[in-house]
């Protein structure tokens, strides 16, 4: 069972309802929080208990933080967070989602860190973070012994990726960092690993020549990494995925 809801300033909106979209509640302008923190609308209280994938869209800037009953899905295993101009942080209660696998946050400038509990979520093998406004990410993520797949898109602000040793795939795009982890060779398990449209980054470590699990290796639009160290030359010819185009010089 799959809720997508869209929260806005005026309306609370189940995509997913058999009957199409439908007017769960209405936000009083000015009293959104508290409709948010009088608990989960109505006819979602039925599906709690069996609901495993849930996608919560806020648009604009009226709701400032998340609601409450955003945790009260014992069974969830997917959750998208995505949209909310003045959200700062996530509501510590999403600690009780102890099952989720796979956590999407999306749209949420304000945003600027992830909570250290992030480790209570211990099933997670997904995490995506796009558009929000991390300058770092929490140490608590290595506490994530099961994570296979980290992907970071449109963190400017992001000036260093963490070394994460279970990693299966890392997906940087459009991030703010200038150099990659000198520990990035103790990824070992890494097998794929894709850079693009990182304007600053400038080299990858030397470390990397050290990824033994690496199949894929793919770096577009990032304009200061002009090749790759030396190191690297015995694990490009065991790559069976090498594409790295549109490298060019940032001009002086």
């Amino acid at each position: 069972m799959q809720v997508t809801t869209t929260v806005t300033h005026s309306c609370l909106v189940d995509f997913d309802s058999p009957a199409g979209p439908q007017r769960v509640g209405v936000l009083r302008p000015g009293g959104g929080q508290e409709f948010l923190r009088a608990g989960m609308p109505t006819d979602m209280c039925a599906a709690a208990a069996e609901l495993t994938q849930l996608c919560i869209v806020v648009h604009g800037d009226q709701i400032q933080s998340l609601p409450l009953w955003t945790a009260d899905f014992p069974q969830l295993t997917m959750l998208r967070l995505s949209g909310g101009e003045a959200i700062t942080q996530l509501p510590p209660t999403l600690t009780r989602l102890v099952r989720l696998k796979t956590v999407q946050l999306e749209n949420m400038p304000r945003l600027a860190a992830l909570p250290a509990w992030v480790s209570c979520w211990t099933a997670l093998t997904a995490l995506e973070i796009d558009e929000c406004g991390l300058a770092a990410l929490p140490d608590a993520l290595a506490a994530l012994l099961g994570l296979l797949e980290l992907t970071l898109k449109g963190l400017p602000a992001l000036a260093e990726v963490p070394v994460l040793t279970g990693l299966h795939g890392l997906t940087v795009h459009h991030c703010g960092i200038t150099v990659l982890p000198a520990g990035l060779g103790a990824m070992t398990q890494l097998a794929c690993l894709m850079l693009s449209a990182c304007a600053r980054l400038e080299e990858l470590p030397a470390s990397a020549g050290a990824l033994a699990g690496l199949r894929s290796l793919c770096v577009f639009a990032c304009p200061r990494l002009l090749g790759l160290p030396p190191q690297c030359r015995a694990l490009c010819a065991r790559l069976e995925v090498l594409q790295i185009s549109n490298n060019r010089p940032v001009p002086s």
